[in-house]
């Protein structure tokens, strides 16, 4: 068997725990085709970095899709003028600026509503009860999808997350996601024409009224599948990254101390926490041209796992990479949001969830610590996060 060909790898092992196969795929072979996922596995910084910048070798359009399959095509397997025509129609409401005049004191409120929720109990599983609903919350705040529920959007997205990485082919999760396709649909149907009539500072409204050429404007069916886009990531990665860097300051006790003397900090525990665990773990690209990367020859119409994960662990890149480093340097050189073209749209809403929840659940439920009766756990290989955190706290 060729060192570039791996067939005991198992998805069940990377949704396990990923990090030590990327760690031993980067050391022995940085670009491997695992029989277990019909694909090849990229796993070293350089390689990753190379498949962002050539687009015309690696394109984003994989045919079949999984996430085309799951939602719709969305911008994220386009590439060139028709990614930039889809994402200029969402970016307005999630540039900077507008993330943080529009949303700081909406999202500082809903934060304070939901942990006043469950103060006074002295304990909680954090993903379920706070950065679950929060990012729901927040999310379809965001969206202008204010006729459905928090709880509604997070098993919506739960949903989107079960397809993309529907690699065993369970007829139960396609039933669920062509479901929850249609209620979407629906949702979206309700409020488009109000939004229509009053425009508003929603990513539906950026959507509806970004152009007023004809030609230019997007279809129902663009709207419905980047809405649903947005619902499955812009859910997932607030949602692992809040509950990510509250169990690394537990975890690392000293690094919690350094916050705590310094709260400036905290804009560098948002960024290295999604370092250390990215929510989205990898994302896919196919081979347009017959190629060779890092000396393994590649066809056209081959898969490929690009493996952010692994990119922000690898050695050769970071120093120390497995310890959790509030002061590392380059730290917001990090691949969790991607990277060129393809760059995370809502990078800068994350980060301003992750810079309002971080800070106030650590301040507001004092001597915060692991429950010492219950366990933890991570789990996922493309998306990747807490299934509970289970806290106590004094009352």
């Amino acid at each position: 068997m060729s060192v570039n060909t791996n067939t005991e790898i198992t998805l069940q092992q990377l949704n396990e725990d990923p990090y030590p196969i990327y760690a031993r795929l980067r050391k022995e072979a940085p670009v491997c085709f695992i029989s277990s996922l019909d694909r090849w596995l990229v796993t070293g910084w350089d390689d990753c970095k190379y498949i962002e910048e050539n687009h015309h070798i690696f394109s984003a359009n994989e045919n079949p899709s999984m996430m085309t399959k799951t939602m719709g095509l969305t911008m994220l397997r386009q590439d060139g003028a028709s990614h930039r025509r889809l994402r200029m129609a969402v970016e307005q409401p999630l540039r900077p600026k507008a993330v943080r005049n529009k949303w700081t004191n909406i999202f500082e409120g809903d934060s304070a509503e939901i942990i006043d929720r469950f103060i006074e109990d002295g304990e909680a599983d954090l993903v379920k009860q706070f950065a679950g609903p929060f990012a729901g919350r927040t999310l379809k705040r965001m969206i202008g999808l204010e006729n459905v529920s928090d709880q509604e959007i997070q098993d919506w997205s739960i949903a989107f997350m079960d397809g993309m990485g529907n690699y065993n082919d369970d007829p139960v999760i396609w039933n669920r996601t062509e479901e929850v396709n249609q209620r979407i649909n629906n949702a979206i149907d309700e409020v488009l024409p109000f939004i229509k009539k009053q425009p508003n500072d929603t990513i539906l409204s950026s959507m509806i009224h970004t152009y007023t050429d004809l030609k230019e404007q997007l279809t129902i069916e663009e709207i419905r599948a980047n809405v649903k886009l947005i619902i499955s990531g812009g859910l997932n990665e607030p949602r692992d990254g809040i509950s990510s860097a509250v169990w690394a300051l537990l975890t690392y006790p000293d690094q919690w101390k350094q916050v705590s003397d310094n709260p400036q900090l905290y804009a560098s525990l948002s960024e290295e926490a999604i370092r250390y665990i990215a929510p989205v773990g990898m994302y896919p690209r196919q081979v347009a041209v017959d190629t060779i990367l890092n000396g393994v020859e590649l066809k056209k119409g081959d898969k490929v796992m690009v493996c952010l994960s692994s990119a922000n662990r690898d050695e050769r890149f970071w120093t120390d990479p497995d310890h959790f480093d509030l002061t590392r340097e380059k730290v917001k050189g990090h691949m969790a949001f991607s990277m060129g073209s393809h760059y995370c749209v809502g990078a800068w809403m994350a980060r301003l969830q992750l810079a309002i929840a971080v800070p106030m659940i650590m301040e507001r439920l004092p001597n915060l610590r692991f429950h010492p009766n219950k366990e933890s756990k991570f789990w996922g290989f493309g998306f990747r996060g807490l299934l509970n955190l289970h806290v106590q706290w004094d009352v």
